[in-house]
């Protein structure tokens, strides 16, 4: 059974990929996924992880919807969320922005479908930083950082449903407080198909810590979660490498006959695929600006990637420019006798 919450869901480890098949068929045979809530933590007393870790891959760009579900800054004012959560007033490091009429987006799959994935613009710069979307999705066990607002561990469950060994897992409490965890990729994206969105999804399972699929953060997603970040390193083979944002958190995937308003080891959280969106979320949110406003800038950082065809245009145009000064200088030399300057 999947859950769909509106807002941000706890985040949990797998304990292979036997237990994943077991809750992607359950998510595919008897429902719709539901939406995710907040970030529940296995370490400690999961009250932890309040402000940004280190090293931060963009803790002040997660932020909340009214009502409580997450959004995610990405910058030229723009706002990514689920789709589901919808667009609202939204908070980032303390201060209100609203929304701007007529400028909501919802993103599209190849065959025209709707994904659960919505963009809007606020009406004020709220002076964060731009960030990377991922070029392709994080690879199985790749280890991963979630941020989001959502509910918050509560009291300890078990529950036996019939047949099965006795399963743990935790109430939610739902204070919407932002936090951030760790998980582990467990399988390549698939798409996953709710009442009236179908979504690139990136899988990943709620473990024990002290598991080998675990990690020292565990963490899995609740209600209000949705709409909250995943990261990832853009080259997972480098700890140097940048932060890029690779997902939304948008679903949670669980077995029937559990405890509702919970989260129990071997849930799936899932997150919507942003390098699959990555061209559509590029188009919208960071459109190419024209050749006069780039060229100074472009020379000016020294001709940076992003910035070359600006230079090699301006540099194409004065080396036009200079050609066209010299032959007429010639044609008027020429004209005078032959004699030319030096």
């Amino acid at each position: 059974m999947t859950r769909i919450f509106p807002h941000p869901a706890p985040i949990i480890r797998t304990r292979g990929f036997l237990r994943f098949l077991l809750a992607l068929f359950v998510l595919l045979v008897l429902g719709l996924p539901t939406r995710a809530p907040a970030l529940i933590l296995d370490a400690g007393d999961g009250g932890g992880n309040t402000t940004a870790p280190e090293p931060d891959p963009g803790w002040d760009n997660v932020g909340q919807h009214l009502g409580s579900p997450s959004v995610v800054y990405l910058g030229n004012r723009w706002i990514l969320t689920a789709d589901h959560v919808g667009a609202s007033i939204v908070t980032l490091k303390g201060k209100r922005y609203d929304p701007v009429p007529g400028t909501l987006i919802r993103l599209m799959n190849p065959d025209t479908t709707q994904a659960d994935l919505l963009l809007f613009r606020i009406d004020e710069d709220p002076a964060l930083p731009k960030l990377s979307i991922a070029e392709s999705p994080p690879a199985p066990g790749e280890s991963v950082v979630l941020i989001a607002a959502g509910s918050s561990r509560g009291r300890q469950l078990s529950s036996q449903p019939e047949g099965e060994a006795l399963v743990d897992g935790f109430a939610w409490q739902e204070d919407q407080t932002k936090r951030w965890g760790s998980n582990i990729i467990e399988a390549e994206p698939n798409f996953i198909g709710q009442a009236s969105t179908n979504t690139m999804a990136i899988p990943m399972i709620f473990s024990r810590i002290e598991s080998p699929s675990g990690t020292r953060q565990e963490a899995t997603a609740a209600r209000g979660d949705s709409g909250g970040a995943l990261f990832a390193r853009a080259d997972p083979t480098n700890l140097d490498s940048e932060w890029v944002l690779s997902g939304i958190l948008f679903s949670v995937g669980t077995r029937t006959g559990f405890p509702v308003q919970s989260s129990f080891y071997g849930d799936v959280t899932w997150a919507a695929d942003l390098s699959f969106y990555r061209d559509s979320i590029l188009e919208h949110v960071f459109p190419e600006v024209g050749l006069a406003e780039l060229a100074p800038q472009a020379i000016g950082q020294g001709a940076e990637p992003g910035n070359m065809t600006a230079v090699i245009l301006v540099a194409g145009a004065a080396l036009a420019t200079l050609v066209a000064y010299l032959a007429k200088r010639r044609r008027n030399s020429v004209g005078s006798g032959g004699q030319s300057e030096r």
